[in-house]
């Protein structure tokens, strides 16, 4: 059986804040919990307060749709993320049926329509966000994830989308807004993948992290994931 997962963002344009990067262990810990356990949308429930994560190499099919062909700085962030998240086996491929990630760029009056025909393959879905992931999960991992990324509203929501919504389709589905240094967080104004975000990243895809684990199951070790991941991120020792 197969189950589907959806996150989103609504944007909020206005002037960059400054990026700060001061930011606790405890904080860590609290943004795992909550971007890793849930989903923006809660009308698919099953697992959704598990982990979710792929566990084979995941290889993305970029196809541009917009009239603005992005694709070369989408491929670009995609060559990055492996760098940045120990654990993680990721590349672009031009190979449709070696594809277990797709990366839909689109123009805003192409999203709906490519949401319903591309995505969920209903005519009649409900569209949700303004851009979107979403998760196809089976019992040993993600089997098939995809976003959906706006190229035509501006340079700030093209690559807050293109950011937000591909890592997410790595399995951090859930957004909130208590977490003022993630991305993961519809009032935030970050246009990269900032520190915080790789830390979680670098937690999800720790070994130690099984797909389908409950909070419960990962209560006891958590820390260690934070503290583990700091230090790679960082190259600094974590606070106490």
């Amino acid at each position: 059986m197969k189950h589907l997962f959806l996150g989103s963002i609504f944007l909020l344009l206005g002037v960059l804040p400054s990026i700060s990067q001061q930011f606790s262990l405890d904080d860590v810990i609290s943004g795992f919990n909550k971007t890793v356990f849930g989903t923006e949308y809660r009308t698919l429930r099953w697992r959704a307060y598990r982990v979710k994560k792929f566990s084979e190499p995941i290889r993305v099919l970029v196809i541009n749709k917009s009239h603005l062909d992005r694709s070369e700085i989408v491929s670009r962030f995609i060559h990055t993320i492996d760098q940045k998240v120990r654990g993680i086996d990721m590349a672009v491929t031009k190979v449709p049926a070696q594809a277990n990630f797709h990366v839909f760029i689109v123009d805003r009056s192409q999203y709906e329509d490519v949401a319903r025909t591309e995505v969920f393959g209903s005519p009649d879905a409900n569209v949700p966000g303004s851009c979107m992931a979403q998760i196809i999960s089976g019992k040993d991992g993600i089997d098939l994830s995809s976003a959906i990324v706006v190229a035509d509203e501006g340079e700030f929501r093209f690559r807050r989308c293109m950011i937000e919504e591909i890592l997410q389709g790595l399995g951090p589905l859930n957004d909130d807004a208590g977490l003022e240094h993630s991305i993961f967080n519809d009032d935030t104004h970050f246009t990269s993948f900032t520190q915080y975000d790789r830390i979680l990243l670098n937690m999800l895809y720790d070994p130690r992290v099984k797909h389908g684990a409950s909070q419960d199951e990962l209560n006891a070790f958590v820390p260690l994931l934070a503290r583990s991941a700091w230090r790679f991120v960082t190259m600094e020792e974590p606070p106490n």
